[in-house]
């Protein structure tokens, strides 16, 4: 498995970390030895989709701003759109548990799936085995978070407790997926404080600096750096009408009822036909056809689907 790691972390976290102060002095040894275990733990982390220890391993601060901001916006979430978002992401897991080895020959044959990141997946140095243990594990893992994600937890902090929430399993699944193997790694110091790990047979590494004591990626610096903002645009969100509200209960039901067909889906056909319909609901928001978030005077979603 070659270079998952940046591309993992900006989508298994969909944020980074917040620069740290530029160090003025070489790394010492023992940094190396901390950096370069820190990098290893996190690889394994993302090879086993294990959200709770890719949380637990972010700076104290980072785990705040994540915990208050989702605490926030719960809050803000009417109950029944939040009760039926669970139902989605759960069905949604489970068919994507299910599917992960047709979707990993889709992907091999250069398919063209309805999905934003998909040529982004696409471009990861995994065998077809190893594309199917980590689809099989995102879905299992989702499916666990998105059933322990009642929203009065979260919205009493419970962010921490919902991703450390063991996989679900799926009998003939999630039991004979295959281990990934994880690449080698060099460790050279920096003269900046900073340790880079370099993929043995590549040119270019992962950079690790130091941030309230624990080692991150740098890769992911940036996107952390607004942190301080995310709780009071989570408190922004705005409340739904009871037009707003239907609409968005409609869109989910009607993608909750196409994940279920994508579960059943028999071939790589079956399978696409059912990712495409999954996109007419978000079609019809941007159209505004009756739903919120659409064109015309209809006020924004305050959902992040539009």
């Amino acid at each position: 498995m070659h270079h998952t790691l940046r591309p993992l972390f900006a989508a298994a976290l969909c944020a980074g970390l917040l620069p740290s102060a530029a160090l003025a002095v070489d790394a010492t040894p023992a940094d190396v030895a901390d950096a370069t275990r820190a990098h290893a733990a996190l690889n394994q982390a993302l090879a086993d989709v294990d959200l709770g220890a890719i949380y637990g391993a972010l700076p104290a601060s980072y785990r705040s701003a994540l915990a208050d901001t989702a605490k926030t916006a719960a809050g803000k979430v009417d109950p029944a759109v939040w009760s039926a978002a669970q139902q989605l992401l759960l069905q949604a897991s489970a068919s994507l548990t299910k599917q992960a080895r047709l979707l990993a020959s889709m992907d091999e044959a250069k398919s063209a799936l309805p999905i934003p990141q998909a040529d982004a997946a696409a471009n990861l140095d995994l065998t077809t085995e190893e594309k199917v243990t980590m689809l099989v594990r995102l879905g299992s893992r989702l499916g666990a978070v998105a059933k322990a994600a009642d929203r009065d937890k979260i919205a009493s902090g419970g962010l921490a407790s919902v991703l450390a929430v063991p996989a679900l399993t799926m009998k003939g699944v999630t039991d004979t997926v295959k281990p990934i193997q994880l690449p080698t790694y060099t460790a050279k110091a920096g003269a900046d404080g900073t340790v880079t790990l370099t993929e043995d047979g590549k040119d270019t590494g992962d950079t690790m600096v130091k941030v309230e004591g624990v080692w991150i990626p740098a890769a992911l610096v940036e996107a952390f750096a607004d942190r301080a903002d995310w709780k009071a645009q989570a408190a922004a969100i705005p409340a739904m009408s009871d037009q707003e509200k239907q609409g968005v209960l409609m869109a989910i039901q009607m993608m909750t009822g196409v994940a279920r067909q994508a579960g059943k889906a028999q071939n790589a056909d079956e399978l696409r036909s059912a990712l495409q319909q999954a996109m007419m609901p978000l079609v019809m928001m941007g159209m505004g056809a009756g739903l919120p978030g659409g064109g015309g005077d209809a006020p924004a979603l305050p959902f992040p689907v539009q």
